[in-house]
């Protein structure tokens, strides 16, 4: 394709040799010669006469290059593509040639090529002469848009003050970008701005500046060119986007999502620069503007908000933030700065916990402990010892985010007794999380008899779950078979599939309830367990009647 020459040599070097000519006249022999290379009936003798030029590179004569550049109508594509890589190593006259293709009235394609060309050329310095031409085609169609922007962008990070030299008006051209319907030409121009450097931040600070309106499309002009300018102020320097911190933060109450996102973002990208200057405003006495102060700190998060959790958890105790709003903001902003919060952090959620009394802060609370990982460790055992079965609920959620209950064991095993069948249906699950077998072998047995059935019957699924090293209580689970219940005999019989080798009596009880069993899950799954004793179970299988015998593995 066009756009894959430029990333490696259009052909192999040519055998062809050549001295860099001392005198016009010499130059213009050689260039009649070479014109009469490239006008050959064969194309293969056109394409080998490009790509010499190409190797010469700036050493060619500067005539050659307009030459070079007539190969764009050359009826071979393998031609036109190896004439903008020739044109891109020819330095100043290169450039020229590649500029002259941007006129009105050129093929689109041959405009998208020769902007690909200069934004690739290694004298780049040559290429940024030409920057008007190319900020002219960011109003062309799609592919020549969005190669101009690309090219922009590319000789912006290479030479930003030269460019602002040359075209004074570039960050005006590159903010109408900002709103171009295709995200590659949004992404470039955005990118290019920042490489501007202040003149950048200052073409976002216009557009931030916009008022925002109660209710916006996502696809909206405004939220394109909103979203792309806050993209653009993650690339630039913390100390240049402080005058920014405002704006972006006001962007977190954007109407569009899509805007809410991209301030986040924003707000992720900042150092501790703008951390300290967020901070600094915690103390604002309208509620509604501290929330928005919490929230953008959790967006910086760790490391540059770090230093910055010990205020976040103030914020958690009643004395001394009043408003339920700004206490979840700062429950939040500390799930986002993470594990290195720390002991006191891990603290003040557990008590925020425990006394909150909406459920979206224990929500806030409980993913915020989850976040902290092994710090919320220290206060499981009181949030597992807690009166209220939410909040001991909430703590099974912790623990199985952790993925160790071996700390817990006392706690779970309270827990197995609690007087709320959801606290013993947690409890039960949690017990998977025991490194230690004996402690749920000796729950279990009781558990399966609870009054609730769905704490009975998540107990016998559990033994399945714990495999072969529950086999012991094999007996136990085959007299659940028994049950008038359809979903107690079904967990009893998918369990006993999953305990390995079987008593010969336990195999007895299976086996006169596959006989008696009328459901037909129920059977499939009781001579998957036959099955699971492999060559062990043939002189059961002889007992059965035909119709069991063809269905038995």
């Amino acid at each position: 394709s066009e756009r894959s020459a430029f990333a490696k040599d259009a052909d192999e070097p040519s055998s062809m040799t050549a001295s860099e000519p001392s005198e016009d006249g010499e130059a213009c022999k050689y260039s009649e010669a070479l014109e009469l290379h490239l006008q050959n009936s064969e194309a293969k003798v056109r394409q080998k006469t490009v790509t010499f030029l190409g190797h010469l590179g700036e050493k060619a004569h500067p005539s050659h290059a307009a030459v070079v550049a007539d190969r764009f109508q050359d009826s071979d594509p393998a031609i036109f593509a190896v004439t903008a890589v020739a044109l891109a190593r020819m330095g100043k006259p290169g450039a020229a040639a590649l500029a002259s293709q941007l006129g009105n009235g050129q093929p689109d394609i041959e405009q998208q090529v020769a902007c690909e060309a200069l934004g690739r050329m290694p004298n780049f310095q040559a290429a940024v002469k030409h920057l008007k031409s190319l900020t002219r085609r960011l109003q062309d169609q799609g592919n020549t848009r969005r190669a101009a922007a690309e090219a922009i962008c590319r000789l912006t990070s290479l030479a930003a003050e030269e460019a602002l030299d040359l075209c004074p008006d570039l960050p005006h051209q590159l903010v109408w970008a900002l709103r171009d319907p295709e995200a590659p030409v949004r992404a470039a121009a955005s990118t290019a701005l920042a490489h501007l450097g202040k003149a950048g931040v200052e073409a976002f600070v216009e557009v931030l500046e916009h008022a925002m309106p109660s209710k916006d499309d996502e696809g909206s002009l405004r939220a394109l060119e909103t979203a792309a300018a806050l993209h653009g102020l993650r690339y630039c320097s913390d100390e240049l986007c402080c005058p920014a911190v405002d704006l972006i933060l006001r962007r977190l109450d954007d109407p569009s999502k899509r805007v809410q996102l991209a301030a986040e973002a924003t707000l992720r990208s900042l150092g501790p620069l703008c951390a300290d200057l967020i901070a600094e405003k915690l103390k604002a006495e309208d509620p509604e503007e501290r929330e928005l102060l919490v929230v953008a700190l959790g967006c910086v998060g760790s490391p540059n908000a770090l230093p910055y959790t010990n205020m976040l958890v103030a914020l958690l105790d009643p004395k001394t933030e009043g408003s339920s709003k700004v206490q979840i903001a700062a429950a939040e902003a500390l799930s986002k700065c993470g594990p290195q919060t720390g002991h006191a952090a891990a603290v003040a959620l557990a008590e925020f916990l425990s006394k909150a009394g909406e459920e979206e802060a224990k929500t806030a609370a409980k993913q915020a402990l989850i976040s902290l990982k092994e710090a919320a460790i220290e206060v499981l055992p009181g949030l597992l010892g807690h009166q209220h079965p939410i909040i001991k609920c909430a703590a099974f959620d912790i623990l199985e985010s952790l993925g160790d209950g071996s700390g817990v064991v006392k706690e779970i095993t309270a827990c197995a007794s609690d007087r709320d069948a959801k606290v013993r249906q947690r409890a039960v699950q949690a017990l998977l999380l025991l490194k230690d077998p004996t402690v749920p072998l000796r729950l279990l047995p009781n558990l399966m008899e609870d009054i609730d059935r769905g704490v009975a019957n998540l107990a016998i699924s559990i033994i399945g779950k714990m495999g072969k090293s529950a086999s012991s209580l094999a007996a136990l689970v085959s007299k659940q078979l028994k049950s008038a219940e359809t979903d107690q005999r079904r967990a009893a019989s998918w369990t006993l599939g999953q305990l390995g080798e079987l008593p010969s009596s336990t195999m007895k009880v299976i086996i006169t309830q596959l006989r008696n069993e009328k459901n037909d899950d129920i059977r499939s799954l009781l001579i998957q367990a036959i099955g699971a004793q492999g060559p062990g179970a043939g002189s059961f299988v002889s007992s059965l009647g035909p119709e069991f015998k063809e269905a038995s593995p």
